[in-house]
């Protein structure tokens, strides 16, 4: 997470950045802080996150020895990791200053936002921002005399000045592991946005690390991962360690060209030209071959949306959130006559889960003004009335039970998932399963009858399945057992078939529907980008999805 990097660096030349460290990460007092010392780290956590640190510990001693071997640079004091648990989204960020340290946010990804296809979230995350302390922290020749004569400042890290899809695509290299089929350098997601990105227009290198208004977020995540798969491919990782410790030298930022002729032979701008006529000729032939196989992709109902989440056909409508680079989310409606309405503002966008009488459940993350961001549920009434139902209760979805009396919500706490049924206004009844670390619980929906719900389920070490909770007996059973990403199921044909999305076969999204009576597959949709997160209008038939 490079602005956190920035802020952190900037802050340090005035020896803020303990005080900084403190107000971003947002530490929360009423827990005490401890600290697990080993070899190389020094873990910090709150009491009841002695598990946790206890992982992370395994995690990064594990990896230690391998990694600075790889990056050919071992740090000259042990790195400090924050574990944090009160963001209810996942991210992780560092910083070579005042000392080299890492925040780790606990809560792991459970959707289709770019980190989803990982092993071991605590493992890919670490791997991915110890990265960034072996390549940033890195300070050879002439920085390195100015880090003896003033100290760690923002000067004596030369890497910090190099475009964010460097440090982001190398550490997109190292989290990727393409046999065990994770991490992003390898997933069907990013193959999708850069196969849309050969098709719309390659862009060139000025624009990789602006993200501005236009998809795709995280361009230099994405060009980044695909430029370091290249120059391994060609040149073998050797020129790689080559280019990190000559940039490492350089008392004067950018200057890329340099680096790059002393490590690869070539200067930056001829390495980017290679690498783009690559990309364009191996996803040329990849869109190529899925024409040929024959599209269906149906009639698009909306443009322009950056991100999006669930769309729910309601009693009036189809509802979903309305994201964009340029303006606000929101909760918006689409009649039967193609006209779209907004309803109401939301502070981020969430997940949203409908019911003919009962209305919209909202799940939305607000700040809290104690340095904490946490999601809590919302209900739209149908008459236009917006009222918050819960409270710092950190659920980030919810569904309605058929009878639009109760819902089952899922909250993370300490990493873990929990489901919890609650009646209509908010309030706890009880908890109807509580996982253990390293399972994850993505969307999930509920049958007609309200005797099961059906999850795309991620349990430890595992990828993402589709399973069934019957909500009577409190157990889990798979509906698919596959090394594909299955996610966003919802029941169809009064509950005797889930509709989903997953990669099959040839990294594409897809829509499919699994029969719960013969258990048979079937393919909806060929589409060359991907199909994400359907419904199906209950009056119609027919199916509505994001691509």
């Amino acid at each position: 997470m490079r602005q956190f990097i920035v802020f952190c660096v900037l802050l340090g030349l005035f020896n803020l950045s303990g005080v900084f460290a403190d107000e971003r990460a947002g530490v929360h007092y009423q827990a005490p802080w401890h600290t697990l010392e080993t070899l190389h780290f020094k873990i910090h956590y709150q009491t009841g996150h002695e598990a946790l640190a206890e992982r992370v510990e395994q995690i990064a001693e594990y990896h230690y020895t391998p990694m600075t071997t790889q990056l050919g640079w071992v740090p000259s004091d042990k790195t400090h990791i924050r574990i944090v648990d009160y963001f209810d989204y996942s991210n992780g960020y560092a910083s070579p200053l005042p000392y080299d340290q890492i925040t780790m946010i606990a809560s792991p990804p459970d959707t289709m936002n770019q980190i989803e296809d990982y092993g071991d979230w605590l493992e890919m995350l670490f791997v991915h921002e110890f990265t960034h302390t072996l390549h940033i922290g890195q300070s050879h020749g002439a920085p390195a005399v100015l880090q003896k004569i003033f100290g760690r400042t923002l000067f004596s890290f030369p890497h910090i000045f190099s475009p964010d899809f460097i440090p982001e695509g190398l550490a997109i290299y190292q989290e990727t592991d393409q046999k065990a089929g994770v991490g992003r350098g390898q997933s069907a997601l990013y193959e999708m946005m850069m196969r849309m990105e050969v098709l719309e227009g390659f862009k060139p290198i000025t624009q990789v690390n602006m993200d501005g208004h236009s998809w795709p977020y995280g361009k230099s995540y994405l060009y980044g991962a695909f430029f370091f798969n290249y120059l391994v491919e060609e040149y073998g990782y050797e020129p790689v360690q080559r280019f990190i410790y000559v940039y490492s030298r350089g008392l004067l930022p950018y200057l890329l060209d340099r680096a790059a002729r002393r490590a690869f032979g070539k200067s930056f701008s001829e390495l980017w030209l290679a690498y783009r006529f690559e990309m364009v000729a191996h996803f040329r032939e990849q869109i190529t071959m899925l024409e040929q196989e024959g599209l269906v992709t149906g009639e698009a109902l909306t443009k322009g949306m950056i991100t999006n989440s669930h769309a729910k056909y309601g009693a009036d409508g189809l509802y979903y959130i309305r994201t964009q680079a340029s303006s606000h989310a929101a909760l918006m409606r689409l009649d039967a006559k193609g006209k779209t309405v907004e309803l109401q503002r939301l502070t981020a966008p969430g997940f949203i889960d409908t019911h003919w009488r009962s209305g919209v459940l909202v799940s939305q993350l607000k700040p809290t003004g104690k340095g904490e961001g946490f999601s809590d549920l919302y209900r739209y009434h149908y008459d236009g009335r917006f009222e918050q139902l819960t409270h710092r209760q950190r659920y980030r979805r919810g569904v309605w039970m058929p009878d639009g009396e109760h819902l089952v919500a899922l909250r993370v706490i300490k990493g873990a998932p929990v489901l919890d049924l609650l009646d209509k206004t908010g309030g706890y009844i009880k908890t109807l399963w509580g996982g253990e670390l390293g399972a994850v619980i993505g969307q999930f929906d509920i049958s007609p009858n309200g005797l099961q719900l059906v999850a795309s389920k991620k349990r430890d070490g595992q990828h993402w399945d589709l399973e069934l909770f019957d909500l009577t007996s409190q157990r889990w059973e798979k509906l698919t057992d596959t090394g594909a990403i299955e996610s966003a199921p919802v029941f169809v044909d009064a509950g005797q078939g889930v509709l989903f999305s997953a990669d099959y076969g040839n990294k594409v999204y897809n829509l499919h529907k699994v029969d719960l009576v013969t258990e048979k597959i079937q393919q909806f949709t060929r589409v060359l980008g991907g199909a994400f997160r359907p419904d199906q209008n209950p009056v119609t038939g027919k199916i509505t999805y994001f691509g």
